[in-house]
C-alpha cells in the first residue's frame, strides 16, 4: 500500500514538472556543497594554488587585501580551479581573514 501511495507521489510530481516544462530527470539530481579550508596570502608576485589535502589549500594571489579585492581574487582562481561559476562559491567565515572557510556549490 505504501508503495502505491509512493508510485502515486511520483507520478504526480512527474506529471507536474512536465507541465512547468521541467526535464524529471534533472530534477532528481541534488546539488551538492563542498567546504573548503584556504589559507590566502595576498600581495604575491604571482597566483598559485597549492592542494594540502583534499580539503585544505594553499592560494597565493596578486591582489591587496584592500576593499575586498584579495577576496573577489580568490573566488575567482577557485571558480577557475573547480570550474564552477564564481556565484556558486561563498566565503563562510573568515572573510577579513587569511584563514578562510569556503563553500563550493556544485550544480
Amino acid at each position: 500500500m505504501v508503495l502505491e501511495n509512493d508510485d502515486k507521489i511520483a507520478k504526480r510530481q512527474a506529471r507536474n514538472e512536465k507541465a512547468a516544462g521541467a526535464n524529471p530527470a534533472e530534477s532528481t539530481f541534488l546539488s551538492a556543497t563542498v567546504l573548503i579550508k584556504v589559507k590566502v596570502i595576498p600581495n604575491s608576485k604571482f597566483e598559485a594554488l597549492q592542494k594540502i589535502n583534499p580539503t585544505s589549500y594553499k592560494l597565493k594571489v596578486k591582489e591587496k587585501a584592500i576593499e575586498g579585492r584579495a577576496n573577489m581574487a580568490v573566488i575567482s582562481a577557485l571558480s577557475s580551479y573547480f570550474n564552477v561559476k564564481r556565484a556558486d562559491i561563498r566565503i563562510i567565515k573568515g572573510a577579513a581573514s587569511k584563514d578562510k572557510i569556503i563553500e563550493i556549490a556544485s550544480p
